[in-house]
């Protein structure tokens, strides 16, 4: 099984959704960042933008938060995180706002 789960996709324009998924992460260094990311499970959003069946994105749009901690994947394990409603809410709305402030490039 994939190693993401699709949470929701929510369409901004035509061409352009924002789209929230479920996903495990080995962790380890992040050189976008600079930091240390922990092992586990993340909830991300991120502006897509859809034109003739393609699917584009822009590294590093988006935002993502730690759910769980955990050693290794397990299809189990990622059918049962779910990010709380409030929360959802919130990334929807940080999502939102990287679509307003990526939209230039985005739909070039």
């Amino acid at each position: 099984m994939a190693q993401r789960r699709s949470i929701f996709t929510e369409t901004i324009e035509e061409g352009l959704v924002i789209q929230g998924e479920v996903y495990y992460s080995k962790g380890g260094a992040n050189y976008f960042s600079g930091g240390n990311d922990p092992r586990g499970y993340w909830f991300s959003v991120q502006p897509v933008r859809i034109k003739d069946g393609m699917r584009s994105f822009m590294m590093g749009s988006g935002h993502r938060k730690f759910l769980k901690e955990a050693k290794r994947f397990s299809d189990k394990e990622l059918a049962a995180v779910m990010p709380d409603e409030a929360l959802i809410e919130n990334m929807k709305a940080l999502g939102k706002a990287a679509a307003e402030k990526d939209r230039a490039l985005l739909m070039r």
